[in-house]
């Protein structure tokens, strides 16, 4: 039959073709279980990963700035997939303070420095989705994703199976990007404080930022 026209289900259902096979992904049953966008009310899964405890080589979070982090995503579009993200639960560019918008984007070039030593791609995405009509999964946290990408990273398991292949682990992903993380950074609170890894600032003080951070009414800093 040709590509793209119905064909009868088990029980007679007509149901589109669209050329895809099926690859069955249990694992990922964790991810539409646990770390999607969760229910309406509740924190984000970047929140709850904070308020976690866990060590930093445990919930894959890269660099802890004062007001924004750096975090592997556990679902990678490729290897050294990084999310940056505010530690406040904000979903839109205008609901950032100042100093948070200026440490966001700071945080992003360092992002970028660490994927190119680690990896020396032939090039990096870099893009934010607001809102889930943008494609955005989590929109009620905003995060900018980084992903290195190399000359012909569409192999034939893309091309011909539209499947992708993860090679590396997500813990040496870590550790490679960790170490790569550029040295002094601006942003980098353990640099300025001594903490080490999975310490970093206190996770109540940065989700309460203080109102006063950016000037005039109707800023929003209430965690949600």
């Amino acid at each position: 039959m040709a590509e793209g026209w119905p064909i009868a289900g088990a029980a007679g259902a007509v149901e589109p073709t669209t050329g895809l096979d099926r690859l069955w992904t249990g694992w990922r049953n964790t991810y539409v279980s646990e770390g999607g966008a969760g229910s309406p009310g509740t924190d984000s899964v970047f929140t709850r990963i904070l308020a976690s405890g866990m060590g930093d080589d445990e919930t894959l979070i890269v660099h802890r700035g004062t007001w924004c982090f750096a975090i592997l995503n556990r679902f990678p579009y490729g290897t050294g997939h990084l999310l940056v993200l505010p530690y406040r639960e904000v979903p839109d560019l205008e609901d950032l303070t100042t100093a948070e918008v200026g440490e966001l984007w700071v945080t992003v070039t360092d992002a970028v420095r660490a994927i190119k030593s680690a990896y020396r791609p032939d090039g990096v995405n870099v893009g934010i989705n607001l809102g889930r009509a943008a494609g955005g999964s989590i929109a009620q946290h905003l995060h900018v994703h980084l992903v290195p990408r190399w000359q012909g990273d569409a192999n034939f398991m893309t091309t011909t199976a539209w499947t992708r292949t993860i090679p590396e682990a997500l813990g040496d992903t870590w550790a490679k990007l960790h170490t790569a993380w550029p040295a002094g950074s601006a942003t980098d609170h353990n640099a300025d404080t001594g903490q080490g890894a999975g310490s970093g600032p206190d996770v109540g003080e940065r989700l309460d930022a203080g109102a006063d951070a950016r000037p005039g009414p109707g800023g929003r800093f209430d965690v949600r």
